[in-house]
């Protein structure tokens, strides 16, 4: 019992430490994309309310749905793997991916990051030595230390080529995004 409510308190102190470390980076973002400091006690718009669970809510779980891979095994275990894109290779190098063997057209992005992404529509045109670089690039980023969403700071750095989503056209599609409050979507961005 007093093992556990050791750990706790080392857990929430850790926390404490670094909230008192991100929470001026995350203001300094915020001011220069906003022009106006962030109210966070209590936060009035979907900016502040992001940010203050940047800051105050980590759930384990953020992390795996975060992780590319990971949430691709969250989404077969619930609905099966049937919605997903195929998954061509995965790994801890870009070698790992087999660039030169890639089937058209796939996309390769980071397990870990956001954006960072190459589109390959015909692999026979890619030029393998700079995706290499492009994906140790990828590898080498740290989205934590970026954006301080602290749910990035857990992701094991990976890589992943999968199948390319694109209309019948070649387009690639939309991207929507979801904000759900309270079991319901208020807002659509596309």
């Amino acid at each position: 019992m007093v093992r556990r409510w050791l750990w706790w308190n080392v857990v929430l102190e850790i926390a404490s430490i670094r909230r008192w470390l991100d929470r001026p980076h995350l203001e300094r973002r915020y001011e220069a994309k906003f022009g106006r400091r962030p109210q966070l006690n209590p936060p009035k718009r979907l900016s502040e309310k992001v940010m203050w669970r940047m800051l105050y809510q980590y759930e384990p779980a953020y992390s795996r749905l975060a992780d590319k891979i990971e949430a691709r095994q969250f989404i077969a275990e619930r609905v099966g793997e049937a919605l997903l894109p195929t998954l061509y290779a995965s790994g801890r190098t870009s070698g790992d991916l087999r660039l030169d063997a890639l089937p058209a057209p796939c996309i390769l992005k980071g397990s870990h990051v956001s954006g960072g992404v190459i589109v390959v529509r015909d692999p026979a045109t890619l030029d393998v030595a700079a995706a290499t670089a492009a994906l140790d690039g990828v590898l080498r980023r740290n989205y934590y230390r970026i954006a301080r969403e602290y749910h990035y700071k857990r992701i094991l750095p990976r890589l992943l080529a999968e199948e390319l989503l694109v209309h019948r056209d070649g387009r690639l599609p939309a991207d929507y995004k979801f904000y759900v409050f309270h079991g319901a979507i208020e807002v659509l961005w596309v």
